[in-house]
């Protein structure tokens, strides 16, 4: 029975007149509720929001990439860094994009090891890899970087890391051992990359472009000249590495730092 018929029902013998008109008030009030529903979440597929703002990606027992996302240009733009479980507590090399992405990191490695952060690397001093470490310093999480990125960061307002006594330094915490190296100016004049000597793994950051992407990406600090240079430091210093995480798309293994060559290439 339509709204429109119970109308006209209203004056008739249908002794089901306050029921029906009850069941269509319901159906009504069910669409509108329906639309307004439709309305509330409607914009979070048209802006594109249908992913979390961070994600933990395993790619080893306890190394875990930690890829939260930042709109440029009305593209989604993803940005990893990596989460090393020890038995001392976590190990976070580079921040998310913001204090807040930060602090949703920081909570959801939390829930997800039953750790804290205790120990912090900035690889540089862009955005996407020291944006957060207000937040870091807040929670009493120690921040170091290099000499070069400390320098940087000053520069640029941020925060400043403790700067690391050499650009090459190995630090061992917990059960992990890990290793800052700087291999010369690239994607910019700071940036150095995490090397694990036990699992093979290189994180190369914004020195390493993915496989996916067909250009350099963001070059306005970059130093084109010494780049290729410094991609060939990272094959000859580390011939056996099996996995390259790069500071923004997929991972992969060797097959990346080929990649970047090639790009380069192209410039």
């Amino acid at each position: 029975m339509t709204a429109r018929s119970c109308r006209r029902n209203r004056h008739g013998s249908s002794p089901n007149y306050a029921t029906a008109c009850l069941y269509t008030s319901s159906i009504e009030v069910g669409r509108r509720i329906k639309y307004i529903v439709l309305f509330v979440f409607l914009p979070v597929y048209i802006f594109g929001q249908t992913r979390s703002a961070v994600t933990l990606s395993k790619i080893e027992d306890s190394i875990w990439v930690h890829t939260t996302y930042k709109f440029f240009n009305k593209v989604n733009v993803p940005s990893n860094g990596l989460i090393i479980q020890t038995s001392a507590g976590l190990i976070l090399i580079d921040t998310p994009w913001n204090d807040s992405l930060t602090v949703e990191l920081l909570d959801s490695a939390k829930m997800r090891f039953n750790q804290d952060v205790i120990f912090a690397i900035i690889t540089h001093a862009h955005d996407d890899r020291i944006g957060g470490i207000s937040t870091l310093y807040k929670k009493g999480i120690k921040v170091v970087g290099s000499k070069l990125a400390c320098r940087k960061a000053k520069e640029l307002g941020f925060e400043v890391p403790v700067q690391v006594s050499s650009a090459d330094t190995t630090f061992v915490i917990g059960n992990e051992t890990l290793e800052l190296f700087y291999p010369g100016a690239g994607h910019s004049v700071d940036n150095s990359v995490i090397w694990i000597p036990e699992r093979k793994i290189l994180f190369g950051g914004c020195l390493v472009k993915a496989e996916e992407y067909s250009d350099l990406g963001n070059i306005a600090e970059a130093n084109l000249n010494e780049w290729p240079q410094s991609i060939q430091a990272l094959i000859k210093k580390f011939p056996a590495v099996q996995t390259v995480v790069p500071g923004h798309g997929t991972w992969g293994g060797q097959n990346l730092l080929k990649h970047t060559m090639d790009l380069l290439k192209q410039e």
